[in-house]
């Protein structure tokens, strides 16, 4: 798994006013083609394309990173590894229909 990333339940349990975690239901059914947002140890925000899901996690590629900008150690097109708790935001009826 990818140590870069930040665990998003546990910002939700430091920040609980600030931090809503997406609906479980929906993770737990995630699979190849639905896109999912991530976060950067530095809170930068890129949007993977799940390709392969399995019992330790999801694998994904570096779709979208907002501004054009590259985020240290996420390249577009790059594969990454990460758990359901990294998963910071749904692409749901926006970029895919899960």
């Amino acid at each position: 798994m990818n140590a870069n990333l930040k665990d998003i339940h546990l910002l939700a349990q430091q920040f609980p006013d600030t931090i809503n975690l997406p609906d479980q239901q929906k993770v737990n059914g995630l699979g190849p083609d639905c896109f999912v947002q991530l976060l950067s140890e530095r809170n930068e925000g890129f949007w993977v394309k799940i390709v392969d899901n399995d019992d330790e996690g999801f694998t994904g590629t570096i779709e979208v990173i907002p501004s054009d900008k590259e985020i240290a150690g996420f390249p577009v097109g790059n594969t990454v590894r990460f758990k359901k708790c990294h998963i910071a935001d749904l692409g749901c009826d926006r970029y895919c229909w899960c």
